[in-house]
């Protein structure tokens, strides 16, 4: 039995000291792609069935997987003492806004306790997040106490706030990066032990330099490793972000629907053309270091 913060830390990363995780833990989006796909709606046990066999087909190359409290209570991963990958499970709802934050906002009845229980090895919080929101302050109070549980509990917290603008307009790239960083030292007093943010430059507006500088800048701000997200990247444009990040001290990633959606859309006919590319997808992202 895994014991102690550091030794469930271990379990997330490869040999190498990467997070290369496998996410399929949003179930609206997750459920709302295969209604496309079916042209009707899905029963849970096709959701679940689906999950399992990205997690089949993709999972070996992983050092983690992040899946949501549903399929974890349904899962014989979440069941064994020792499953063969990390485990992560989402503790929020899915309920998202930038305009106001709900104070239900967590999944109903689903606790840190809950989570460990389960068999996990990080709790995972996922928070659209600016210092300067009117509702930042609830979400710092929810951080705070979500991350003394899970030190109580002897289990890593990982907390992916994402950047949004407060009008109409889209951030622009420098506002984007700077952004970024201010979420960065804004948490850094709380006892997150991995940050999962967006890639913070922009490889069209800003050349390689740049890019790197305002990465590195993220890596001294951190006080915990950070990971990025695919953020609906494309293929080419996803591996430079994460080359980048890499290069300037980020550890890796948790990516999902970037690679599984075109797997999980096909139609039959397609699906083994798309599983196989599917595959080669995230273990070439896997091999990036």
């Amino acid at each position: 039995m895994i014991t102690t913060k550091r030794a469930h830390l271990r379990r997330l990363q490869g040999p190498d000291g990467y997070f290369r995780i496998l996410a399929v833990d949003h179930c609206a989006v997750f459920s709302g792609l295969m209604q496309g796909a079916l042209r009707r709606t899905p029963g849970e046990e096709e959701i679940h069935l689906s999950k399992e066999d990205v997690i089949r087909a993709l999972s070996p190359f992983a050092s983690a997987v992040l899946v949501d409290p549903a399929y974890a209570s349904r899962s014989k991963t979440s069941q064994s003492s020792q499953p063969e990958f990390g485990l992560l499970i989402s503790i929020e709802g899915s309920d998202y806004s930038t305009q106001d934050f709900r104070r239900d906002y967590l999944m109903p009845g689903i606790t840190v306790r809950r989570i460990k229980e389960m068999g996990a090895d990080c709790v995972k919080l996922f928070l659209y997040y600016r210092p300067d929101s009117h509702f930042a302050a609830e979400q710092r109070e929810l951080i705070g106490r979500i991350a003394d549980n899970c030190s109580a509990e002897q289990i890593p917290f990982l907390v992916e706030p994402i950047v949004f603008p407060l009008g109409p307009e889209r951030l622009s790239p420098e506002e984007k990066a700077e952004l970024s960083l201010e979420v960065v030292r804004d948490l850094r007093d709380y006892d997150i032990d991995v940050l999962k943010i967006e890639f913070p430059g922009d490889l069209q507006a800003f050349p390689k330099e740049k890019n790197l500088e305002i990465c590195r800048s993220v890596t001294d701000a951190a006080q915990c490793p950070w990971i990025i997200p695919s953020s609906g990247a494309a293929k080419d444009a996803l591996s430079g972000q994460l080359a980048i990040s890499i290069q300037a001290g980020g550890r890796g990633f948790a990516i999902g629907r970037t690679v599984w959606q075109p797997y999980l859309t096909a139609p039959i006919p397609e699906k083994q053309g798309k599983r196989n590319a599917m595959a080669e997808q995230f273990s070439a992202l896997c091999r990036i270091n």
